[in-house]
């Protein structure tokens, strides 16, 4: 697409440990590169023996009986066993993922194998040489031109298996028929309009059986937020140093210091929250969390209400997890199953990871399948 890239830096910031719930100051140690680096590492050699059931897609995924064991464990289990506890810190930080409720299966799809090894060292990151990954998106945007209705939702469809009819309205409010042989689904399965796929009961059941947290995303500021200072969410029965107990959903790991700005240091947010949590709750726990750091004297007195949101959206349900009954019931390979059914065919988080490289990766695994005989 001829977006220039370069090796992406990783910037040391000073730290502050504290309890977002009272904003009190945790006497808490995080993990060092000695402790967290060789813990991916030992990670990665477990990750590795799992990439051909989930890279790119689920399609080799295993029967139960031959699901491993690991898979099934909690993740605090797992890592105590493999000694990997470091590890958890650079996961929850970085993907948001609650290890304290997550099953081994569950970290392995938000961290896999591809993204450990940016952190590990060996892999090979790459970002837009200006730091603005949008223009990945926007050079995309310029190539796919007219093709493409922005903003659009399918309000209505008909699918068979000699094709698809979806009636969609435009964000002018336009309706418009499309019709095609085939039809790939890319968005989560809870983000599409009630009826609007034309389910069959099959469908509605096996799709409604994965369960996700909502996420938010953001950049802020705040005049009592100060420069090259991260400040990092921790409960106090982690100190001094236990690497699995972290603040339970709804929560976010961190002010995440990214830069400056004319209001005041730029401040990265990625906030995790219960299935039903709302725009608005995110940002008024980002506002009491912030409020009760004020409070507390770790930053200088100021109104939380003050906050400038610079940008904060609603990224829905990511991380999509199955019960350790549902996997043994086969939810896997029954979802694998539906690809190709009245010309449909599916990619996204129920079905593979949430990794957007690999996103990429799984269209054009699946892709193949969906245009056999075109």
């Amino acid at each position: 697409m001829d977006v220039p890239v370069t090796t992406p830096s990783f910037a040391s910031r000073n730290l502050r440990f504290a309890d977002f719930r009272d904003g009190k100051t945790v006497d808490y140690t995080r993990a060092s590169p000695e402790e967290w680096l060789p813990a991916l590492q030992r990670l990665e050699q477990q990750w590795v023996k799992y990439d051909h059931m989930f890279l790119p897609t689920m399609k080799k995924f295993p029967a139960p009986k031959d699901i491993p064991k690991d898979l099934f464990m909690k993740w605090t289990d797992f890592a105590r066993k493999y000694n990997v506890e470091a590890a958890t810190e650079i996961i929850r930080t970085n993907v948001a993922q609650d290890p304290t409720d997550s099953t081994t299966m569950d970290m392995y799809r938000a961290f896999d194998t591809t993204i450990l090894r940016v952190f590990a060292g060996t892999g090979d990151p790459l970002q837009t040489i200006d730091h603005n990954n949008l223009a990945v998106f926007e050079r995309a945007m310029e190539l796919l031109g007219d093709d493409v209705m922005y903003e659009s939702e399918v309000i209505s469809s008909k699918r068979t298996k000699n094709g698809v009819r979806l009636v969609v309205r435009s964000s002018n409010g336009r309706t418009v028929l499309v019709k095609a042989r085939r039809l790939l689904v890319a968005i989560q399965p809870d983000a599409a309009k009630p009826g609007s796929l034309d389910l069959d009961a099959n469908e509605r059941k096996l799709l409604a059986r994965s369960m996700a947290n909502r996420f938010f995303v953001g950049l802020i500021s705040h005049p009592s937020l100060p420069f090259n200072t991260t400040y990092y969410n921790i409960i106090p029965e982690a100190s001094p140093n236990n690497r699995l107990l972290y603040p339970a959903n709804p929560s976010f790991a961190e002010f995440r210091y990214v830069g400056d700005s004319s209001s005041g240091g730029l401040y990265r947010i990625v906030l995790s929250g219960p299935p039903g949590y709302t725009f608005e709750d995110a940002k008024q726990l980002i506002r009491t969390s912030l409020q009760k750091l004020m409070d507390t004297g770790l930053l200088s007195a100021g109104d939380a209400n003050d906050i400038d949101f610079k940008t904060f959206d609603d990224h829905g349900s990511l991380y999509r997890s199955y019960a350790v009954k549902d996997l043994k019931d086969d939810i896997i390979r029954k979802l694998n199953a539906l690809q190709g059914v009245r010309s449909t065919w599916r990619v996204g988080g129920a079905i593979g990871t949430t990794n957007l490289c690999m996103l990429w990766a799984q269209v054009d695994v699946v892709l193949e399948d969906l245009t056999k005989g075109l």
